[in-house]
């Protein structure tokens, strides 16, 4: 926009499909499906008040959906269908603000920042049988919501000791909850 002011935006829409992925080297399950639609958004902000002052701010905000499903035989009688599949939906709703002064010295630097991040992970499971199966093989759909909130500042103080060393003295706050509820 000007010299000492920029601005910057980002939309970003995306959906992913995809079996097990498990990292952990555990059994894979075949019958694992994921879906994943997210959209996202951030704006962000550099300005330049004077020389060696950059103030930087940022917000994101992301909608994601989040579909999981297995597929589980279960011991029945031989007059009964055994396959149950097991869903879990999780939409999250989620956004994060910081704000950020740098200042760049010959000898000393800062950087000062301060943020807040909120989640909100909405999780139901239920599961869903092929017919003939007896209602006492399922379990009734369950509802839980988490909720974290963080609130976050930190600062940083870079000392220039010479041409070969810099000391770098450093302190944070951090403030985390974290809640669930059914």
């Amino acid at each position: 926009m000007t010299p000492h002011l920029n601005l910057q935006a980002e939309l970003l829409c995306s959906e992913r499909e995809a079996g097990d992925v498990d990292l952990t080297l555990h059994e894979v399950d075949p019958s694992f499906r994921q879906e994943i639609e997210q959209d996202s958004a951030r704006i962000g902000a550099h300005y330049q008040p004077a020389l060696r002052h950059d103030l930087i701010a940022s917000f994101i905000y992301s909608d994601s959906d989040n579909l999981g499903q297995r597929d589980f035989d279960i011991d029945s009688p031989p007059d009964f269908v055994n396959d149950i599949t097991f869903i879990v939906e999780s939409p999250i709703r989620s956004y994060a603000a910081e704000i950020q002064h740098l200042f760049g010295g010959e000898r000393f630097k800062t950087i000062a920042g301060i943020g807040y991040d909120r989640t909100r992970n909405g999780i139901l499971r239920s599961e869903r049988a092929l017919p003939g199966t007896p209602p006492d093989k399922l379990l009734p759909p369950r509802s839980t919501v988490d909720h974290r909130e963080d609130i976050y500042g930190y600062l940083y103080a870079l000392v220039s000791l010479g041409s070969t060393a810099t000391l770098t003295l450093g302190m944070s706050y951090d403030s985390f909850h974290s809640f669930s509820h059914r």
